[in-house]
């Protein structure tokens, strides 16, 4: 998901991250809570917001997101023209993945976006310790 108050920037990213496959369904919202909206009816795995919008910033629509289980995206990104040493602060507070400090080119976040759906292919390792903690009795 897509989230930015600005019609050409949110349009311009949703069609070239859907460049990254036939898998790839990219879904835009023009603000906070037209994104929590559009996450209760069909939950996006990664959603990259604009900080700045009206109505609900970015980092409060992730806050909201994750204070659902079941709403909250498995990776988060925050696009920023206002970058600073505090914006990252609370970005990591939120477990944001990556702050993107705008200008930024379309090419970059599909490169980062592309690199983190790879990681959510991936099998989770579990610990031989953990797998046998798993297997015992209670």
């Amino acid at each position: 998901m897509v989230v930015d108050d600005h019609p050409h920037t949110a349009h311009m990213l949703a069609r070239s991250l859907s460049r990254l496959g036939p898998h790839v369904e990219v879904v835009a919202a023009a603000d906070g809570l037209e994104a929590l909206r559009l996450q209760k009816e069909a939950p996006a795995d990664i959603l990259i917001t604009d900080l700045m919008m009206p109505h609900m910033n970015g980092m409060e629509l992730i806050e909201a997101l994750n204070a659902q289980p079941d709403l909250s995206p498995v990776a988060a990104f925050l696009l920023t023209a206002h970058d600073s040493a505090q914006v990252r602060e609370d970005a990591r507070r939120l477990h944001v993945k990556e702050v993107f400090a705008k200008p930024v080119p379309p090419e970059w976040i599909c490169e980062v976006i592309g690199k983190t759906m790879d990681e959510l292919k991936q099998p989770k390792t579990v610990s031989p310790e953990a797998a046998v903690k798993n297997l015992e009795m209670p």
